[in-house]
């Protein structure tokens, strides 16, 4: 592969005939004006010392249309997989609509692939398909398009991020280290089906501070086990705290929480507040699986089972003098792994003409490149002089950063994000959203960062 070679250059590859990824690719600069010509020369060399030369001119002519891009609409399943369709020959389009699923294994490594069937004539176009390489060209042509990304995540957590309310104290807590996965530590996975995870929201409903928690609890109940104790809860109490299971943003209900009370904690409060002493991580808090039972049955006769938890949590606060705001959330970011109930529909249909885009519509085009790493380019344009606000948002609709919060005058804008939040801290892999803002109009679109 040569896209970096200088004028003059020399490079030198192997060519195998019976390979298929054993090819010449030549990347020409998106700057590169029309009408303009690129000369080289091959030489082909092989293993008796024969030569071959052949001198070529490569003529950079504009497209007769626009290679349109597709995003299929996903409409089942809850994964952040992502397929992206590029026409190739328009002429051979059908105007069929067509349903990609995820193939959960398609070989011995039991790789994630796809299967696109053509919905319209009810068929198999490619079944147990793997997933597009750097290029597509794994990926064959079919009825005048083909699938040239996909991303088919496995599961994991992705982030956990505490979200203080406007105007409230800084964060109050901190995670005690028990080898967990982030947060300062203080986070451990559980054993439940990978499947069976989810984004989680813990809502703090009361005040903490040294003295420990102000006021009643006004939270969900939930079970109370004796920290070093194997027996079934002692209790099922009122604790300062929600517990929400997230699904594409938004609360979508309660989970059971069981917790274990300190044991250096004398007298005992009967509720999940740790201090912030070197004991304060052994108030032990447990996320799990279930939907919230307020009758306090579903685990009162039984031990914690890791098998049913998601998250277990070891927090304490930073110091004698933190403050923990009623309010204040502590968002656990789980990337759901694509699986074969994700499925997604599309109509290639719609070819774009090679036009420059009509300047003065209030348009939020797609960003470039996407997928991005570490950079990528947004460009809006506006109607008239107003007010712009141009924000990144992630899955969990949180704002991660204001890009733009300002007058512009009628056109075209470009924007780079360059892949880092409000504190300029860089921020993980994910599905993101963009949000142009100016008076009562808005558009969004999906990005997708791949680090």
């Amino acid at each position: 592969l040569f896209d970096s070679l200088t004028a003059g250059a020399n490079a030198a590859m192997n060519y195998d005939l019976n390979e298929v990824n054993s090819y010449l690719v030549m990347n020409v600069s998106p700057d590169v004006p029309d009408t303009h010509t690129i000369n080289f020369e091959i030489t082909i060399l092989d293993n008796q010392f024969h030569e071959w030369h052949k001198k070529a001119n490569l003529k950079i002519e504009p497209l007769d249309y626009v290679p349109n891009r597709i995003m299929p609409t996903q409409i089942a399943g809850k994964s952040e997989t992502y397929f992206e369709i590029s026409v190739i020959e328009p002429s051979d389009l059908t105007g069929h609509s067509y349903l990609i699923t995820v193939a959960d294994s398609i070989n011995e490594s039991k790789e994630k692939g796809f299967n696109l069937i053509d919905q319209t004539l009810g068929v198999n176009v490619l079944e147990n398909q793997e997933a597009p390489d750097q290029y597509a060209y794994n990926v064959p042509i079919t009825d005048g398009f083909k699938i040239i990304k996909a991303l088919l995540p496995e599961g994991h957590l992705d982030n956990v991020n505490y979200d203080n309310i406007s105007g409230g104290n800084p964060t109050g807590f901190e995670g005690v280290n028990v080898g967990g996965q982030c947060f300062n530590g203080g986070i451990v996975l559980g054993r439940a089906d990978q499947e069976e995870f989810f984004a989680v929201e813990i809502e703090f409903t009361n005040t903490f501070d040294s003295s420990g928690v102000i006021g009643d609890p006004l939270g969900q109940k939930s079970f109370r086990y004796e920290t070093g104790s194997n027996s079934a809860p002692t209790g099922f109490e009122r604790c300062p705290f929600n517990v929400w299971r997230i699904e594409k943003g938004t609360k979508t209900g309660m989970l059971n929480a069981c917790f274990q009370e300190n044991q250096y904690f004398k007298p005992a409060d009967y509720l999940w507040a740790p201090d912030y002493s070197d004991y304060g991580g052994f108030e032990v808090l447990y996320i799990m699986k279930s939907n919230y039972d307020e009758t306090g049955q579903v685990y009162m006769e039984e031990r914690v089972d890791m098998n049913n938890v998601l998250y277990k949590i070891q927090l304490k606060l930073i110091s004698e003098n933190s403050v923990v705001d009623a309010g204040d959330r502590l968002v656990f970011d789980w990337i759901y792994p694509a699986t074969s109930q994700d499925k997604f529909t599309f109509f290639p249909t719609n070819i774009k003409k090679n036009q420059v885009n009509v300047p003065g519509e209030f348009t939020l085009f797609q960003n470039y490149p996407n997928p991005f790493n570490p950079t990528t380019t947004i460009k809006f344009s506006i109607k008239e002089q107003s007010q712009v606000s141009l924000k990144i948002y992630n899955i969990m609709g949180q704002e991660i950063v204001n890009l733009v919060q300002e007058n512009f005058a009628p056109g075209e804008n470009t924007v780079i994000w360059d892949g880092r939040n409000r504190v300029g801290q860089l921020v993980g892999s994910g599905l993101f959203f963009a949000k142009l803002k100016s008076k009562n109009r808005i558009k969004i679109i999906k990005m997708l960062l791949i680090r």
